[in-house]
């Protein structure tokens, strides 16, 4: 007022006394001025504005942010920060796969001055957290919110997909692929299909594709890796055995064998199979195979001959062919069984029809009269006149 023609006024809280060319004034101030961006009062009369500091925002008899005339300075609330100098700006929100920190880069909950990206290892699910960034966790990697692995800034952990693990305790390298042969395991080394943290080899008379945990082989089968050979261990398939070949291994943990000659492969049922077969079984009485590995079913062998070893001795099991009776033998067993005999001087060797065979019969007839035979190979002849 001109010549102090008024009583002083109180200056009001978020403002400041100042003299005419609008500076502060403790006394004899002409004028009232607003704090300025970045600085407050909260004192009624005789107070300069002040500072707000980095970490904070300037603020109302509310708490809520004005930018002049501001009573108070608050520090940024859990999840917000500030690095505007003298807290001239709003606090704002720290983001998803972020935390706030202070000036030497420290993790801190309210007052912040910065917001920095979850490092190595580490995730923030959501903006405006109060709490740093977690730590991942084996058998998972840090990822983005499609699930994609991120070194830094991840806002989830997510667990290793099937077939896929890692064993980093933080989580901080990517989820690798678990080979064929194979299985996932947890930490105490169980199968797993999901969030596993190694890959463990498929033990003897297993195999696995390295998603799943392993299988077991059975019986008549094999563990083969990827080019079909037999393998101990991180077997990726289990094969049959094959064609004359057997494996009585209740896992498979054992490679299939060849059958003998003179025997067939048979199932659980000790019948003939082709393929899978568990066992080997002698071709019986009356019965032979000719393959070398017994990869055939043994087969009947007819009368008119004897089931031998192969070198014409007659045997009664295991034998691997059958052959038609020498000349001047028969064999009239309709399974082979019996061996063939000679027939005796005076009769010739016969088929079922009683006619005379050089091999291969099933009898022997004696001469009729006026005939001969000296050796019984050779068929019955008449006598000339004149003899006896």
């Amino acid at each position: 007022a001109t010549a102090g023609s008024e009583e002083c006024q109180e200056c009001a809280a978020g403002s400041e006394t100042v003299d005419s060319a609008g500076v502060f004034a403790a006394s004899r101030a002409v004028g009232c001025s607003m704090c300025e961006i970045g600085r407050y009062s909260n004192m009624m009369v005789g107070f300069s504005c002040t500072e707000c500091s980095v970490g904070s925002q300037t603020s109302n008899s509310s708490g809520g942010h004005v930018s002049t005339g501001a009573v108070g300075c608050s520090p940024c609330s859990l999840g917000r920060f500030s690095n505007a100098t003298a807290g001239s700006e709003e606090c704002q929100e720290c983001a998803a796969g972020s935390e706030t920190v202070s000036a030497s880069g420290e993790f801190l909950s309210v007052g912040a001055v910065g917001c920095v990206f979850c490092g190595s290892g580490r995730f923030q699910a959501a903006g405006g957290q109060g709490s740093g960034c977690a730590a991942c966790s084996a058998g998972s990697e840090t990822a983005d919110g499609n699930g994609s692995f991120v070194s830094v800034g991840a806002v989830q952990c997510a667990a290793c997909a099937a077939g896929r693990y890692s064993g980093d305790e933080s989580g901080a390298v990517a989820c690798v692929e678990c080979s064929a042969g194979s299985e996932t395991v947890d930490s105490a080394g169980a199968a797993v299909s999901v969030g596993a943290s190694g890959c463990s080899e498929c033990g003897s008379g297993q195999f696995g594709d390295g998603i799943g945990g392993c299988g077991r082989c059975e019986a008549g089968s094999e563990t083969v890796d990827g080019s079909g050979e037999f393998v101990s261990s991180g077997g990726v398939a289990c094969s049959l055995c094959l064609a004359g070949q057997h494996s009585a291994d209740p896992d498979g943990a054992a490679a299939c064998e060849s059958c003998v000659a003179g025997s067939q492969t048979v199932g659980a049922n000790a019948t003939f199979v082709s393929v899978g077969a568990v066992g080997c079984e002698l071709c019986g009485v009356g019965r032979f195979s000719e393959n070398v590995n017994g990869s055939s079913e043994c087969l009947l062998c007819a009368a008119s001959g004897q089931t031998d070893d192969g070198s014409g001795q007659h045997v009664r099991i295991g034998a691997v062919a059958c052959t038609a009776c020498a000349p001047g033998q028969h064999s009239a067993d309709e399974s082979g069984n019996s061996s063939c005999t000679a027939c005796a001087a005076g009769s010739m060797a016969v088929n079922g029809s009683g006619v005379f065979v050089s091999t291969g019969a099933v009898g022997c007839a004696e001469c009729e009269a006026g005939q001969y035979s000296a050796v019984p190979s050779d068929e019955c002849a008449a006598c000339q006149a004149g003899s006896i």
